[in-house]
């Protein structure tokens, strides 16, 4: 009876307006009528929002009043809140600095202006740790994939006398002043792509399309170039449409669970997976200039977040599925697709 009556009120409430007064008034119908339900029932149970704010490692998240949400509805409009407090940065002279803003959070940043002049259709950045196996990573694409390539740059975090001599030699990582941590990986994707509008724009390079992918992932950047070309889409990548790939996890044993103070929402939004998505100039300037990389509310998934952009930007994913394949390290369908490759 209650997925019954959450259906009908979900097709009338996607014909009405999200400002109609009426779509308001039926919010609060549906709510009055849920809290009346057994608490105990699993399917369809409304989402509880509790009334505080969570804050981790200075992000403040704001988690809204306390409610219920439709069976399909994502965090994609819920916005941060810029803290009371802006924390202060030493003045920077290096003539690449910068500062922008992500989630609500001020982030200084050095990137190679000069880098950024005819980078070519594809800007692409790669993901990589300041150190570690970062490094030798580095070293191994610039040697493949990305040889004698313009416009493929690294975006790494941690202290800048890790990599300041290798920025300076190589011209081509983008270094954020943030902890080089796993849960940063959505601050580094969102400063690369403020980059690379704010930087293309002072360079008047005409780039088409950003793509992100990882320092484990190799990229057929011929290929990649001729797909986007005869597509021509605004989000493309691996953006399975099924439902229940997108719904939260919220046993805190799994690495990829997240808690309902951080994401409150039942669904996340249609994304593309972080091994690699490409994202149209069209689609990288409504995500800056409109500042939803500004004020999007935080949340530690990297893929997740370019998916709550989308929504934001009403840019619908592109599911290339022929064209992308995911392998997972050392696995057994990786090694039988070399073996392959190489009897070929």
């Amino acid at each position: 009876m209650l997925a019954f009556f959450y259906a009908v009120i979900q097709l009338i409430i996607d014909e009405l307006s999200p400002e109609n007064d009426s779509t308001n008034l039926l919010r609060k119908l549906i709510q009055v009528e849920i809290m009346k339900q057994d608490e105990e029932m699993t399917t369809l149970k409304p989402t509880k929002v509790k009334n505080k704010s969570f804050t981790k490692e200075k992000r403040h998240v704001n988690s809204g009043e306390r409610g219920i949400f439709l069976p399909h509805e994502t965090g994609s409009k819920a916005n941060c809140d810029f803290p009371q407090i802006v924390e202060r940065h030493t003045i920077d002279d290096h003539p690449d600095s910068g500062v922008l803003t992500a989630c609500c959070e001020r982030i200084p940043y050095r990137a190679p202006s000069s880098s950024f002049e005819n980078t070519g259709d594809i800007i692409v950045g790669v993901l990589s740790s300041s150190s570690g196996s970062g490094p030798s990573k580095r070293e191994s694409i610039r040697s493949t994939w990305a040889n004698s390539t313009k416009g493929v740059f690294f975006i790494v975090a941690g202290p800048w006398n890790e990599i300041s001599e290798e920025y300076e030699r190589q011209k081509d990582l983008i270094w954020i002043e943030k902890e080089e941590v796993y849960d940063g990986l959505t601050l580094k994707t969102y400063s690369f792509l403020n980059i690379v509008h704010h930087l293309s724009s002072k360079m008047n390079n005409q780039y088409s399309y950003a793509f992100k992918t990882d320092d484990d992932s190799y990229i057929d950047l011929n290929g990649l170039q001729i797909r986007l070309r005869d597509e021509s889409p605004d989000y493309w990548g691996w953006c399975p449409y099924r439902i229940e790939k997108r719904t939260p996890l919220r046993d805190p044993k799994n690495k990829y669970s997240i808690s309902y103070e951080q994401y409150p929402e039942p669904t996340f939004p249609r994304y593309c997976q972080g091994a690699g998505f490409a994202l149209s100039r069209r689609f990288i300037e409504c995500a800056v200039s409109d500042n939803h990389i500004a004020r999007a509310r935080y949340i530690h998934f990297e893929d997740v977040a370019v998916g709550i952009l989308a929504e934001r930007c009403e840019m619908l994913p592109l599911f290339d599925k022929k064209y992308i394949r995911l392998y997972r390290t050392n696995t057994q369908d990786e090694k039988d697709r070399i073996k392959k490759k190489r009897k070929n």
